[in-house]
């Protein structure tokens, strides 16, 4: 029997271990994540059951792993290296829309059942500190750079970062899971330029007054007009 190359090796458990995720998601779509049972999944991937536990503890592991697989980091990423270096007020409304848009992709891949992992108190460690606090970090540490340059008034970055996350976040539950945008249609300019100047006004730091010097008492800047 030829040998199998370690790298060619890792690419077959990697395929093995998205063939059962992928399957996973669609039991859950279908079935409901409490209703489904891992001969579901090994049924739906084409596999013995025998097979998913070479790969998953349990039906509780592939939920974690599922929860990893569909994270928005590199998404994060992408957005923060393209808008590294420019002033906040420029381009935040064009970066909470990117938000807008890959939440989306990922809502319309998988309806809600995100939400419903996510939610779970099994699985939502997993969600707090493989995606939620390591992208909470990544924007963090934007804005602290912002803060030393004098752009940001000084914040708690991580608590900032997670407010403008949680912001958008829950847009899009209540927009595309719950119904909002049937309910109570928003336009999606409303949305990008309600988020952004909301978010700018609490952490740009005061421009000071016209024919004044330094910070003290000075207002605010329009943000995202």
């Amino acid at each position: 029997m030829p040998l199998i190359s370690a790298s060619n090796r890792e690419s077959h458990l990697e395929s093995r271990r998205e063939q059962l995720a992928h399957a996973a998601l669609k039991v859950f779509v279908r079935k409901g994540i409490d209703e489904a049972t891992v001969s579901d999944i090994t049924s739906e991937a084409g596999l013995g059951k025998g097979t998913f536990y070479l790969y998953f503890e349990n039906k509780d592991a592939i939920i974690d792993e599922l929860v990893q697989r569909f994270t928005l980091l590199p998404d994060e990423r992408r957005l923060l290296e393209q808008f590294a270096g420019a002033p906040l007020r420029d381009i935040l409304a064009r970066a909470v829309s990117g938000m807008l848009d890959a939440f989306r992709v990922k809502a319309a891949r998988t309806p809600n059942i995100l939400w419903q992992l996510a939610l779970r108190s099994s699985n939502g460690r997993t969600l707090l500190e493989h995606v939620l606090i390591e992208g909470n970090e990544l924007l963090a540490g934007q804005l602290r750079d912002r803060v030393k340059a004098g752009e940001l008034r000084p914040i708690d970055e991580f608590v900032a970062a997670r407010c403008l996350i949680g912001m958008v976040l829950m847009f899009i539950l209540t927009e595309e899971v719950m119904g909002g945008s049937q309910a109570h249609p928003l336009a999606e300019e409303t949305i990008i330029s309600g988020i952004a100047d909301l978010f700018l006004r609490g952490v740009l730091a005061p421009q000071p007054s016209p024919g004044r010097s330094g910070t003290t008492g000075g207002s605010f800047p329009r943000g995202a007009d």
